[in-house]
């Protein structure tokens, strides 16, 4: 029996498509993996960018990631196929430094080139989008102003660090699910 609904009390329904998430339209068991398919072009390109990411960090922290991540296309879906790893702990307070290790081995292998100002613009695009009605000039005028110091500290990042992307097994803590976009600031 699958131990998610013990390990992840937020999870109602230990059903795969529950895990899902927005970027996938299905996900399928295919043995001892899992593939992680949409029939959406923009969905793929941000299924691209998870491809990439784990294609970046494979050396940094070849344990720490799905082993066997690679691109599967068949008419009418496209995704990847990764490792399956069932989780079987809870996340305990050891954890921490074994993660902050983690980040610490992937944070400086590839210089963000992309400037501060792309994240504000996205933020901007986001709330124009959305139409949110709040005056958030204050908060842009802060990012604006801290620009220089935020360009001179950016670094390679996993983009969506959560306990929901985050799998503890015994054997190994794996990420998952990055939000790596490389034509935006990352850190």
């Amino acid at each position: 029996t699958s131990l998610r609904n013990e390990y992840l009390p937020f999870r109602i329904n230990e059903k795969l498509e529950d895990f899902k998430g927005y970027t996938v339209d299905e996900l399928q068991m295919n043995g001892s993996k899992i593939w992680k398919f949409t029939k959406d072009s923009k969905r793929f390109e941000f299924l691209m960018n998870q491809y990439k990411w784990f294609e970046t960090v494979r050396l940094a922290i070849p344990n720490n990631i799905p082993r066997d991540v690679s691109i599967k296309v068949v008419p009418s879906k496209q995704g990847y196929l990764m490792e399956y790893i069932e989780p079987n702990r809870k996340p305990v307070k050891s954890d921490v430094p074994k993660l902050i290790e983690i980040i610490g081995k992937i944070s400086y292998l590839k210089k963000n080139t992309n400037k501060f100002h792309t994240y504000i613009s996205y933020i901007e695009n986001i709330i124009k989008k959305y139409e949110i009605p709040y005056n958030f000039k204050t908060m842009f005028d802060i990012l604006k102003k801290h620009e220089s110091y935020a360009n001179s500290r950016s670094s390679y990042c996993h983009g969506d660090l959560t306990f929901d992307n985050i799998i503890f097994n015994d054997e190994r803590i794996i990420l998952i699910d990055s939000n790596y976009k490389e034509a935006m600031w990352q850190s």
